[in-house]
């Protein structure tokens, strides 16, 4: 397994610099889709040893399907590998609206006004 996901990952980061995103991908991250033999849900697992796949493949399938079945064989049915990087560096400039705003001429970030909204018994301010 992690034979394969050093492979999908390299690949994955050269086609993102090819894409004009050098040194932008920080991190990859290999899962492996897991299910038991003779059915057809496939859990996501960050891929790793067998062992420790295994324990985290028989945890999730416990939590989503309340049981665990040590008996049957799991199956790798796929490979997924993700790149994050980091994001194109910008500022925004402000709007002649958002210059005005009192909050932001004072330093605090946020809503301009207070809303009031009616629930059942009582009313709640929105600032």
């Amino acid at each position: 397994m992690n034979r394969i996901g050093k492979k999908l990952g390299a690949m994955v980061k050269r086609e993102v610099d090819l894409a004009g995103r050098r040194r932008c991908t920080d991190q990859v991250i290999v899962r492996a889709h897991l299910r038991y033999a003779g059915t057809d849900t496939p859990l996501e697992v960050v891929a790793g040893p067998m062992k420790k796949m295994q324990r985290a493949f028989e945890a999730a399938h416990k939590a989503r399907f309340g049981f665990m079945d040590r008996d049957k064989e799991i199956v790798v049915e796929a490979v997924s590998v993700e790149a994050i990087g980091g994001g194109a560096k910008f500022s925004e400039r402000a709007t002649k609206a958002q210059k005005q705003s009192p909050l932001l001429r004072a330093g605090r970030p946020g809503f301009s006004r207070v809303e009031n909204f009616r629930t059942r018994p009582s009313i709640h301010a929105i600032n």
